[in-house]
């Protein structure tokens, strides 16, 4: 599998060639992202979550990068109305993956009325966590399978005008870019990751499944393209087939040992390892 990403200055320029604006799915090990220049940066940044033993939890935060309102009256200019992906390890050498998830929760889902909440698919009583009769799971390989869609509900869009009860939490960027939390998938370690086989950690790669992404069609900035993890080109996750993702991983999952927490200079050096990979992919 080959990781060399595209320069930013190609992308920015597929972006403009091919549409106004593709919203971008990231993932991050962080569930807020306050300052002005945080959400900027960890869109760019395709992360590494360090689990320190199989016997401990971690969180992987899934967001979205969303264009900015209109200036003069705050009207949404981008609503992702329907959100069919995947979360996938695909390590190699034989160790696909290192762990599973146990649940996830999706954010948005508190809103009253319940017109403000994000999705109302599944149907007909749409919770926060996996709804397993339509679909959705959690697990190994596969991570976490969402399949959400917004029929009388608000979708992903601009929180301060359509009323999201997770405002709090959707920063804007320097830029006016609206970044809103999606959801917050729990996992525990099942086996160290192989060093031989997958030196950077598990690839964890963001899929589109057969619910698809779609927008809001009368909105300026309405896809098909949607861009997964930072440094790829921008892909038609609208493709009623699924299976598409970005051509490299959008984060890496490191599981240190099967035991003891490892000592402070092993973190050290595994620290050391993820930003040498971020550097290596901002050059």
């Amino acid at each position: 599998m080959r990781f060399v990403k595209p320069s930013l200055a190609a992308l920015f320029g597929l972006a403009i060639a091919g549409q106004a604006h593709a919203a971008q799915f990231f993932l991050s090990t962080s569930p807020t992202l306050t300052a002005v220049t945080a959400p900027a940066a960890a869109a760019l940044t395709n992360p590494t979550l360090i689990l320190p033993d199989t016997s401990s939890v971690g969180h992987l935060y899934l967001w979205v990068k969303l264009a900015p309102s209109t200036v003069a009256d705050g009207t949404p200019t981008e609503n992702v109305n329907s959100m069919g992906l995947d979360v996938v390890q695909e390590g190699g050498g034989g160790q696909a993956a290192a762990a599973h998830a146990t649940t996830y929760n999706v954010f948005g889902m508190t809103g009253n009325p319940a017109a403000t909440r994000r999705w109302d698919v599944p149907a007909p009583t749409t919770v926060a966590t996996p709804m397993t009769g339509a679909g959705e799971s959690v697990g190994s390989p596969t991570l976490a399978v969402f399949r959400r869609a917004a029929v009388s509900t608000v979708g992903l869009q601009d929180p301060a005008a359509a009323g999201d009860h997770d405002l709090a939490n959707s920063p804007v960027d320097a830029t006016g870019n609206i970044y809103e939390r999606v959801a917050d998938i729990s996992l525990i370690g099942d086996a160290a990751t192989d060093a031989v086989k997958n030196p950077l950690g598990i690839p964890l790669f963001i899929r589109s499944n057969t619910q698809t992404v779609n927008y809001d069609g009368t909105l300026p900035n309405h896809g098909p393209n949607t861009f997964f993890g930072a440094g790829d080109a921008a892909v038609n996750a609208t493709n009623g087939n699924g299976g598409v993702q970005s051509a490299n991983p959008d984060g890496f999952l490191v599981v240190v040992g099967g035991g003891a927490t490892p000592e402070p200079g092993s973190m050290a050096l595994l620290s050391l390892g993820a930003l040498g990979l971020i550097r290596r992919r901002k050059a």
